[in-house]
């Protein structure tokens, strides 16, 4: 079955987040994203943009996740994963390892969120 690509504009990653300010603030500041919206008083929905092209959007959930949930994996595409890699530390990152050339051919490295989401960066 084929697919029709000119029907899609674009798409949105959306992350459950505990706190929507503490989580929009760490984005922004640590990863360098803007501020593009906020939708709520106070917020709980937010959209961000690092780049031309990508956006993350971060949400107050209605409920709780359930027991058990596993936190989501984001990997990102970036031009320049090293330069990322210094940035997101000087800006007090929790980065676990420095970035790596794995075995599949990508050089890439990874953070977690305030609300354990993984963001793997190549």
């Amino acid at each position: 079955m084929g697919h029709a690509p000119d029907l899609y504009a674009h798409h949105a990653t959306v992350l459950p987040v505990a706190e929507l300010a503490r989580a929009r603030d760490w984005y922004r500041d640590v990863l360098g994203f803007s501020v593009e919206f906020e939708w709520g008083d106070p917020p709980t929905y937010a959209v961000l943009r690092a780049g031309e092209s990508v956006q993350v959007h971060l949400s107050v959930p209605d409920t709780a996740p359930a027991p058990g949930a596993r936190p989501t994996l984001l990997y990102l595409f970036v031009h320049d994963v090293d330069a990322l890699h210094r940035q997101v530390a000087e800006r007090g990152g929790a980065v676990p390892f420095a970035p790596e050339t794995m075995p599949w051919g990508m050089r890439e490295f990874e953070v977690e969120d305030p609300d354990g989401h993984r963001l793997v960066f190549g």
